[in-house]
Order: C-alpha cells, then structure tokens, then sequence
C-alpha cells in the first residue's frame, strides 16, 4: 500500500512505471495462450482484445495512486484548458512526426536486418468502416487517453521538481521502451520527448493526447484506404522537418507568444528516485523483451 501524502516524488513515479510493466508482462505472457484457444492470432478480436493490456495495466496504477494521493495530487486538473495555440502546435507535431520521421522505423529495421537481427512489425486488416470504428477506439483514442495521462500525467507529475531537460529524456526514455519493440525505439523516444515538452508548456495532457491520437488514426485511416507514402521521397521528408521546426520554434517561444507567465521552480528531487531501483528494473525487463524479439 502506498503511504498517504500530498504529492508524488520520483520515487513514487518509478514504482507507478514498474508496477505497469509489470501487470502489463504479466497480461501479455498469459492472455495470449487462452486466446490461441479461441481466437485466430491476428484476427479482429484477438488484436482489439490484446490492445487493452497496456491500457488496463496503467487503469490499475492509476485508480491505485489516485486512491492514495486524489487527483489534486496528481494534478490530472491539468486536463483543462490550454490557450488555443497549443492546439496548433499539436497538429504541427502530429503532421511532423508522420511526415519527416515516417522513414525512420523502415530505416531501422532495414539496418537491424542487414546485421542479421529479426524485427517485428503489426500488419492488420482493415477493410470495413466497422473495422475503423473498432480499431480507432481500440488503437487509436483509448492508448491516446491512457498513455499520455500516464506518461505525460503521472509520470511528468512525480517528477515535476526535477531539471525539466531530465523529466523530457526520462520519460522520452520510458515511453520509447515501453512499445517494446526494436524498430520503433528511435521514432517513440524523439515523439516521447517532443509530446512532454509539449504537455509542460501547455500545463495540460490535452494537446498531447490530440496528437498522439492523430499519430495513431492516420495510420488507421491510411490502411483502410489503402494509401501507401513512400516516406523516403525527400520532398516529404523536407516538409516534415519544416514541421517539426516550427513546432520547436513554438515551443521555444510559447511562454511569450501566450503571454503566459513562466514560472520557475527550485530544483529540490533528484531524478536519480525515478530510476533507482524502480525505473532501471523495469527498463531492464523491457530491453530484454526488445533483445528477445530480434533473436
């Protein structure tokens, strides 16, 4: 049981990221078995049933901790309003990731083959409306909702006292491994740094959630009507960068453009809590299930 207090610490946030991993190993080593029973691997139900392991794994952590420390404590208050350019700036993130780093998994996993390591990718069929509906709720608008409250909720909470540039690469670092797999580690670490930047600024989940959400349902949307982008071509490249350029620029200068006031904090926990033991723990877990996938 976790001790009763006011505020989270980066001790409490690595426990709240080990006890995810955790619960979600546990769910994706053992469900998979029963479902074989049932359920063709790779079919609607099989694939829309194993989606909600990570989303049930953070619910738990999340209904736990809020039992013990409220929402006030948890600042999740911070899914609120946000000045409208904030929006802006998600979409411009949105549109940057897809467009000026949608090479970058290709690229990795053509390098990890060439090396002789395997790589692992998830192909689903799309062909209905009702396919989109379920995957888009399944895939797209609940991972959008949990993951960024947990990540950019939780996690940027417990360590809100922290240097700012180590709570953007700590839990870059953690949102990256926790897709466990290898060819998406580069692509989920820049996005991961990039939607905590843009949580912190905002002092709201709302926008990255937005945008975590339209990273998610293009790649729906794109399946379903069979749109095949050649990443590579460097005109789109280009035009995604410019993107993700603009996007930094706003983020730079957000606190003027908004005329929100900045607010500085003293520095007073040390990251080392989040990682020490919790957090190395669970990325440890995490790398051997990343090793164990392109063996």
């Amino acid at each position: 049981m976790l001790k009763s207090r006011k505020f989270l610490s980066p001790f409490d946030g690595g426990k709240a990221f080990i006890f995810m991993i955790a619960i979600y190993l546990l769910l994706s080593f053992s469900i998979p078995y029963l479902l074989n029973l049932f359920l063709e691997k790779g079919s609607l139900a099989y694939n829309l049933i194993t989606s909600t392991f990570s989303i049930i794994s953070m619910l738990v952590v999340f209904l736990l901790y809020k039992r013990n420390f409220g929402y006030k404590a948890l600042e999740l208050s911070s899914i609120n309003k946000f000045p409208i350019f904030y929006l802006g700036l998600s979409l411009l993130l949105s549109a940057g990731m897809f467009l000026g780093l949608g090479f970058v998994n290709t690229a990795f996993a053509n390098g990890l083959r060439l090396i002789g390591l395997k790589t692992s990718s998830v192909n689903i069929k799309i062909t209905t409306l009702s396919d989109v509906i379920l995957y888009s709720i399944f895939v797209a608008i609940l991972p959008a909702i949990m993951e960024e409250v947990f990540f950019r909720g939780l996690l940027v909470n417990s360590l809100k006292y922290c240097k700012k540039t180590f709570i953007v690469l700590s839990v870059g670092c953690v949102f990256a491994f926790y897709h466990a797999n290898a060819v998406q580690l580069i692509y989920q670490f820049i996005y991961g740094i990039l939607l905590t930047a843009l949580t912190i600024k905002a002092k709201s989940v709302i926008p990255a959630i937005i945008s975590h959400f339209l990273n998610n349902f293009v790649v729906i949307l794109f399946t379903y009507l069979k749109i095949d982008v050649d990443f590579f071509k460097g005109y789109i490249i280009a035009i995604g960068l410019v993107l993700l350029g603009l996007f930094v620029l706003g983020i730079a200068f957000s606190d003027k453009i908004t005329r929100q006031k900045r607010i500085e904090q003293a520095t007073i926990q040390p990251i080392k809590w989040f990682w020490m033991p919790n957090g190395i723990f669970a990325l440890i877990s995490l790398s051997l299930l990343v090793l164990g996938g392109m063996l």
